[in-house]
């Protein structure tokens, strides 16, 4: 099977070197590099744009076809009406200071690899943190592990747009212990909006797994803000199929005292 993890961790290195410099590749030189053809590359570079997503300047955005000296129709990183914008963004950021966030796939180890070790054996979450070593990287295998776990689907709605949830931890990532970070059991799977919610206090998980709503505040709630929000106090979150992977009721129980400590 091929390690498109391995590619990213060498094609993220290529790339790196390029930008400070403004100068692009094709596809079909990156691909000699990678030693694979110019359509798989897709695939490693989707992993690197993901990664850049919301974090970073688009660092794919060099990598261009050669007849039209443009990214493909998979770069959705940047708008292709404004090309120049994002390609000096790339050239004038510091890669330096940004670490290969493949690194730990330069040994031959996958993203799906980790993730299997994180829901086979939560408590060992600790040996993949010191593994993948970057924040970025460590939150999106974090966030793969509770799709699989979770079946994709929010918690609290059972929602299943993918691309809208959220991997939050019942402990804050400022918080916990390094073998609590990517424990699948310190989190929960959420859209994005309750995953906002959650971390202000206005929704919370019981021990019992039921969802709390706190309108401290005496917020006045719209027609929608009872329907989306308050209405989900009292009801229990699906939780995992294996029980394994429930959230921790003692992080439940430490989550509320920090919040009542406030």
């Amino acid at each position: 099977m091929v390690n498109q993890d391995a590619r990213a961790y060498k094609a993220w290195g290529i790339l790196v070197k390029l930008a400070p410099d403004g100068r692009l590749i094709t596809y079909e030189d990156l691909a000699k590099a990678l030693d694979t053809h110019p359509r798989a590359v897709r695939f490693a570079l989707e992993l690197i744009q993901n990664y850049c997503l919301n974090r970073l300047p688009p660092l794919t955005i060099i990598v261009v076809n050669k007849q039209t000296n443009e990214p493909g129709a998979g770069f959705i990183a940047w708008s292709h009406e404004n090309l120049a914008e994002g390609r000096s963004e790339v050239r004038k950021h510091d890669w330096t200071k940004e670490p290969n966030p493949f690194a730990y796939a330069s040994d031959g180890t996958t993203d799906e690899e980790l993730v299997n070790h994180i829901l086979t054996v939560p408590e060992g979450s600790k040996e993949v943190f010191a593994k993948v070593k970057v924040r970025g990287a460590q939150q999106m295998i974090f966030r793969q592990a509770l799709l699989r776990a979770y079946g994709s689907r929010c918690a609290l709605s059972g929602v299943s747009f993918s691309e809208a949830l959220d991997a939050a931890h019942i402990i804050p990532w400022s918080q916990c212990t390094p073998d609590q970070k990517m424990n699948p059991r310190n989190g929960i799977l959420m859209l994005c909006c309750y995953h906002r919610l959650f971390d202000l206090g206005i929704l919370s998980i019981d021990e019992d797994y039921k969802i709390l709503f706190n309108n401290s505040r005496d917020t006045i709630l719209s027609e929608a803000d009872q329907t989306l929000v308050a209405a989900l106090n009292g009801k229990q979150i699906s939780l995992p199929t294996n029980e394994a992977l429930w959230p921790d009721k003692s992080l439940i129980r430490q989550r509320k005292s920090n919040l009542n400590s406030k």
